[in-house]
């Protein structure tokens, strides 16, 4: 399971390598920048850390096609589950 908090490089790696997000200049960063936004965030009522850096993502148009579509692959590339 990735810890966004730690892994940020790492997952953001892994979203390439599995053509969920493109990789053209600034992606990485703005991708980071979200996540430590969402980090640094106080507590809050909502989905997971993942789930919001991935309604982030595709509100600025960095995923691929309707690869982010919940809860099918969004949640899961990061090796989060939805609660039930």
């Amino acid at each position: 399971m990735w810890n966004l908090e730690t892994d940020a490089r790492l997952a953001w790696a892994h979203l390439v390598v599995q053509n969920l997000v493109r990789d053209e200049e600034g992606d990485r960063d703005s991708f980071l920048r979200l996540v430590r936004e969402e980090v640094g965030r106080e507590e809050i009522t909502g989905g997971p850390l993942a789930s919001r850096v991935g309604y982030a993502l595709r509100k600025i148009e960095i995923v691929v096609g309707d690869s982010w579509s919940w809860p099918r692959r969004g949640l899961r590339a990061f090796g989060e589950r939805r609660s039930r």
